[in-house]
């Protein structure tokens, strides 16, 4: 897919989301222009509407996790709702289709989605691991030290701790 390529089914996205949050009947809007340009069936259309979703949720999931670290099913339930309430349209069609998907290309991407969602939300909701109760810091120095986001994750973890 070139850059424009790219951009163009991004554009094309957009307006496709704007409509179903506009309508929200759980009818995939397929009339958008540029629609059939942009992707290969109702399908493709339908599972580029579900990484909206899922990205969308997981970004949710993160900040309400940032708010609510020791109630993390609360966190849960606020992330969904808030993402429910920012993409009313796309979880309409997501429903619908899933209800009464049209072909079973579809119904199997809609039922890896459901099963990846509920894995993400299911971590998200569990309890981390308990903090040590040794009365003498344990050596860590044979770990290797987390990279990126895992080393943030690691001294909020500690500074909770604390």
């Amino acid at each position: 897919m070139t850059w424009l390529a790219f951009h163009q089914r991004a554009d094309v996205l957009r307006a496709v989301t704007d409509e179903a949050d506009r309508r929200r009947d759980g009818v995939l809007p397929t009339h958008v222009t540029g629609v059939s340009a942009a992707f290969r069936d109702d399908s493709d259309l339908l599972g580029a509407l579900q990484m909206r979703w899922y990205t969308r949720l997981s970004g949710a999931l993160e900040r309400s996790l940032a708010f609510h670290p020791t109630d993390r099913d609360t966190a849960v339930r606020e992330a969904w709702v808030r993402t429910a309430e920012e993409l009313p349209g796309i979880r309409a069609v997501l429903d619908a289709h899933a209800a009464n998907p049209t072909t079973t290309q579809m119904a199997h991407t809609l039922e890896r989605a459901k099963a990846t969602e509920q894995a993400l939300l299911a971590h998200a909701a569990a309890a981390p691991p308990a903090a040590s109760t040794e009365a003498s810091e344990p050596d860590r120095s044979h770990r290797a030290r987390p990279r990126g986001s895992a080393a943030f994750v690691e001294r909020l973890k500690a500074a909770l701790a604390a």
